[in-house]
């Protein structure tokens, strides 16, 4: 049996070999560099091209990327920009897309540093057989500020002594994290250095300061608030200007001017036993009720409820107001303990041509055991029930009377406050 034998001329062997070689050549190239997450390096650059992790608010940076592999050929391909406006990659973004990458650097577009600072993530949309897509880590920018601003109010420019002032801080040019405190002071002299009085140190959270303590005054002169922010890591401390107020004296109340003449107005408060309201044979005066005087020229201060003189019943019940103008006047008699007035006061009296007007009287009742001081004898049960109820009827009556009177008084008021209005007259002046 004759065994036929496969024969290969040397040049098909060679073309044989050849084609071995570079199959088995492109299938290792493409298990190897087709699977192949390149590295991406991102770095923010400044105007001057420096490699910055921190920048001033308002200036301009860049970010640039590098795609490489330490096993394969220079990238190819484009990569996105997202820019974001924080320090963590979060929220929306800002994308620039297909940027080209030249030996496997790109740049971004410039942006402006915001006070909240701002991050980049780079993604790579790879390279066809050679690197795969892939995405690099945030690479982040802190805002810092070198042009903080400090402006201050108070809360009053001019008080009285006794009175309190506190100042109002405001920061301005602040990243948006800023952090630090603000301490307040009161001085003595326009330079803010003497005689400190310390108004508190207020923490800023997120560029807001609250206001300084407030502070009370109570010598007359002139002080001077400051506020001073101690700035942080990423802003400048800046001190607020030497802010100056008065302290002044209470006003000097003006007297009510009381109008002179002969005139003079006189009468008596005294124990009304029988509460006829009329003074009777034996009933005595009684000393130490204030009367007050009201009124003048006419009716210019009759409507004015600040007297314009007082004073004070004598040993037997009597008082008096001398040198008097002729004009409309008001007589009121204060309460005294242990006693009730059952007789109005007298709203319209009238002095003409100098003359004088006496028996201008009070009458009073005790109020000790609700009955009066005069002396009684004992009655029976039925008389002492029939005086309770009398006694009782008597306060009701006074009750009543001292109502209307109050709601005469307030009836006038009311009429002679629009009196004043009318002729620009000024009711500060008016004894509460």
């Amino acid at each position: 049996m004759k065994t036929k034998r496969l024969v290969f001329s040397n040049i098909s062997m060679s073309v044989v070999l050849t084609a071995v070689v570079v199959m088995v050549y492109a299938f290792t190239f493409s298990s190897v560099f087709a699977a192949t997450i390149p590295t991406i390096e991102t770095v923010i650059k400044n105007g001057s091209n420096a490699t910055v992790t921190t920048a001033p608010i308002g200036t301009a940076v860049k970010a640039q990327t590098t795609v490489a592999s330490s096993t394969g050929p220079v990238a190819l391909g484009t990569v996105n920009f997202s820019l974001y406006p924080n320090t963590t990659c979060s929220g929306s973004a800002t994308t620039q897309s297909g940027v080209l990458l030249a030996s496997g650097v790109a740049d971004s577009s410039t942006t402006t540093v915001g006070s909240n600072g701002l991050s980049y993530k780079v993604f790579y949309n790879g390279q066809a057989d050679v690197y795969a897509s892939t995405t690099g880590s945030c690479v982040t920018l802190l805002a810092t500020s070198g042009n903080v601003g400090l402006n201050s109010t108070l809360s009053s420019s001019t008080i009285t002594v006794g009175g309190s002032v506190y100042q109002n801080a405001t920061l301005t040019g602040l990243t948006a994290n800023a952090t630090g405190t603000v301490a307040f002071a009161v001085y003595t002299n326009n330079s803010c250095t003497a005689d400190k009085i310390d108004a508190g140190t207020k923490s800023v959270t997120n560029g807001t300061v609250s206001s300084s303590n407030s502070i009370q005054f109570n010598t007359v002169g002139t002080r001077y608030f400051q506020a001073k922010y101690s700035g942080d890591q990423f802003n400048t401390g800046v001190d607020g200007l030497c802010q100056s107020f008065a302290v002044v004296g209470a006003p000097t109340p003006v007297p009510v001017p009381v109008p002179t003449g002969p005139g003079i107005l006189s009468g008596t408060s005294f124990n009304d036993v029988n509460k006829n309201k009329t003074r009777d044979a034996g009933e005595v005066g009684i000393a130490g009720f204030t009367v007050r005087l009201y009124g003048g020229t006419f009716w210019w201060n009759w409507g004015r409820h600040r007297a314009i003189a007082t004073t004070t019943t004598d040993v037997n019940g009597n008082y008096s107001f001398t040198g008097l103008s002729d004009g409309i006047y008001r007589i009121e008699e204060t309460k005294l303990i242990g006693w009730a007035q059952v007789s109005p006061d007298y709203k319209w009296v009238l002095l003409i041509n100098g003359k004088s007007l006496t028996g201008l009287d009070f009458a009073n009742i005790s109020k000790v055991n609700g009955t009066t001081t005069a002396t009684t004898t004992p009655g029976r049960k039925d008389d002492d029930h029939k005086n309770r109820g009398q006694e009782k009827k008597e306060q009701k009556k006074i009750e009543r009377e001292e109502k209307k009177e109050a709601q005469k008084e307030k009836k006038i008021n009311k009429l002679y406050d629009r009196i004043n209005k009318i002729r620009g007259g000024n009711d500060n002046d008016r004894d509460d």
